[in-house]
């Protein structure tokens, strides 16, 4: 399983048997002590390209840190923000960042696929600031204190005023909430239906689909949770990280599922983590030859 998901230059980073077929019969859990002449074994690989994933480690080189491993990001959110029954029980957990949005499906606590498209909360500003004709800082803004998708958004003529593109002294310009939730409703139904094609057709969403939760900096849009869950027709809630001794409250956010759920992951002799795999010169050779050039560069 390992030589097949490495094929074509392709860097391993997740491989866990997720069941049994005993003489072609599936879903058995654990086949010692049972009779048969051919058993086989279902994995889930999760893989990337070998070369950017080497410049990710190649910036951490450069900080004069080595990595201990490797984990999809997908997974360590939906470890922090969701549950154990509900990762047996099958469930989809949607992070929503600033510049993609990636997903893990769950079932029977097996992760069973993760996906991502290249669409996050940053394109909806970015909405915001194009048609506002303002500053991506002053779209963001916006997004923050008016932005919802409740129930009767589109509808509320309410006005705001915002600062408009330009040099010189700032130049307010005014318009209605309906408008602006209208820019984020049409960028994130868009998202959603990207998502929902893509969990389709992933052959497993029967079983990890039944519920999905929403997690990470974008999904604190007002309203987000019903408005998905209404165009997905699926129960939604927005996931938020346990809080563990020691972390501050403030921390059990969506927006740091990925980190939060890093932890246990590393914690756990038993995770399917991968380790580096750099070379010598890089891994051990390299950090000590950085750590010397700095200290020849700044004494």
């Amino acid at each position: 399983g390992r030589s097949y998901a490495e094929r074509d230059g392709h860097a391993l980073l997740y491989l866990a048997q997720i069941g049994c077929r005993l003489d072609g019969a599936g879903a058995v859990a654990n086949p010692r002590g049972m009779a048969g002449s051919l058993l086989a074994a279902d994995f889930h690989a999760v893989t990337v390209e070998d070369a950017p994933l080497r410049n990710l480690l190649q910036v951490v080189e450069r900080s004069f840190l080595t990595a201990a491993g490797i984990v999809p990001a997908p997974h360590a959110s939906g470890q922090a923000a969701t549950t154990e029954g509900e990762r047996r029980l099958g469930v989809t957990c949607i992070d929503l960042g600033a510049g993609s949005t990636t997903w893990s499906m769950f079932a029977d606590g097996h992760l069973l696929s993760v996906d991502s498209v290249a669409v996050g909360g940053h394109h909806v500003t970015f909405d915001i600031a194009r048609s506002l004709a303002t500053p991506f800082a002053e779209a963001e803004r916006i997004k923050t204190l008016h932005g919802t998708l409740e129930d009767g958004a589109l509808e509320d003529e309410g006005m705001f005023s915002y600062a408009v593109s330009g040099q010189g002294e700032p130049v307010l310009h005014e318009t209605t909430l309906a408008d602006l939730n209208g820019i984020i409703s049409g960028r994130v139904s868009d998202l959603i239906a990207q998502v929902s094609e893509r969990i389709e057709r992933s052959g497993v969403a029967h079983l990890a689909a039944q519920r999905v939760v929403l997690t990470g900096g974008g999904s604190q849009l007002k309203g987000l949770a019903r408005f998905a869950e209404n165009m997905m027709g699926r129960p939604v809630r927005i996931g938020r990280p346990e809080p563990a001794a020691g972390m501050p409250v403030a921390y059990c956010n969506p927006l740091f599922s990925t980190a939060i759920g890093l932890i246990p992951i590393a914690l756990d002799p038993a995770a399917r983590t991968r380790g580096t795999g750099l070379r010598d010169d890089v891994a051990a050779g390299g950090y000590f030859k950085r750590v010397g050039q700095w200290l020849r560069e700044g004494f």
